[in-house]
């Protein structure tokens, strides 16, 4: 069904977009946990992959501190 919303999951590999590159209009966003990720039914469905670009020492963030990332970033990238 066509709603005029993107599905945009989040990933940490290098293949996946920048958040900061992101516009977030119209975007729901799924989180996925640290140690599994996205389960591959949602991923599916998914219209972009998006990350957060982490320093080379870090392996991941938890979950809530990568949702309160992206939404800091999807309310920056509206107020413009």
């Amino acid at each position: 069904m066509k709603t005029g919303v993107k599905l945009y999951g989040t990933s940490n590999h290098e293949c996946s977009m920048d958040i900061t590159k992101v516009s977030f209009k119209d975007v729901i966003v799924i989180l996925g946990n640290e140690g599994q990720g996205i389960s591959s039914e949602l991923l599916e469905l998914c219209d972009e992959m998006i990350n957060i670009p982490l320093a080379p020492s870090c392996e991941s963030l938890n979950v809530a501190a990568a949702a309160s990332i992206i939404m800091w970033e999807a309310r920056k990238s509206n107020v413009k």
